[in-house]
């Protein structure tokens, strides 16, 4: 009975040793197949707008005049109620972008998080 338990772990680590090692070689070479077959695209000069040295949080007149004045509203409110919600002043607070969750968000998703169990 100790000989065939003894044989069988014998075989297990044979067995796993030999698989780590497969994967091991594969993972060589799929390393050797990006090196051959991917090609960098041309290094571009980046050329400097004066657009782009704006600051994105500062709206600039130009901008106000494009924009909506409900869009503004909606901006100006949650920015107010995630300052509200942090206990700091506005100011403290940086907001990169505000998109809305429910465009992409499946049917299910939305009734999903409107809705939880109780």
């Amino acid at each position: 009975m100790e000989n065939v338990l003894l044989e069988s772990l014998k075989a297990a680590v044979i067995g796993m040793g030999i698989v780590m090692l497969s994967l091991y070689f594969l993972s060589l070479i799929l390393e050797v197949m990006r090196y051959i077959f991917y090609k960098p695209e041309g290094v571009q000069k980046k050329t400097i707008d004066e657009s782009s040295l704006k600051s994105p949080l500062v709206l600039h007149e130009e901008e106000i005049k494009q924009e909506p004045k409900e869009d503004l509203e909606e901006i100006a409110a949650i920015s107010a109620a995630i300052a509200a919600y942090l206990g700091k002043p506005i100011e403290a607070i940086k907001i990169g972008a505000i998109r809305r969750v429910y465009e992409k968000t499946p049917a299910w998703g939305i009734a999903a998080r409107t809705n939880p169990k109780k």
